[in-house]
């Protein structure tokens, strides 16, 4: 889904987030009151984003990188992931 966070025109200080998904379907939640620049874009990179944008967030939030990702990855499938040995 590509989602942005803007402030809502006709009510200056209330905030949407707004995406728009793959087959066109739109998305739209508006926030009020205290700190709702920061709940839109907080509601917006969790519930707005894809399964698979949610783990990479996940993944770059603990600073994994894409190689480091990959080698666990494949040890979780059986794959060359080094074991320790008991």
């Amino acid at each position: 889904m590509q989602y942005e966070v803007i402030e809502n025109i006709d009510h200056p200080g209330d905030w949407r987030a707004e995406a728009i998904g793959p087959e066109g379907e739109y998305c739209v939640a508006i926030f009020c009151g205290p700190k709702a620049k920061e709940r839109a874009e907080r509601y917006a990179a969790t519930e707005m984003q894809t399964p698979v944008e949610r783990a990479l967030a996940a993944i770059r939030a603990v600073g994994v990188d894409a190689a480091e990702w990959k080698e666990l990855a494949e040890g979780q499938r059986g794959g060359s992931f080094p074991r320790s040995k008991s």
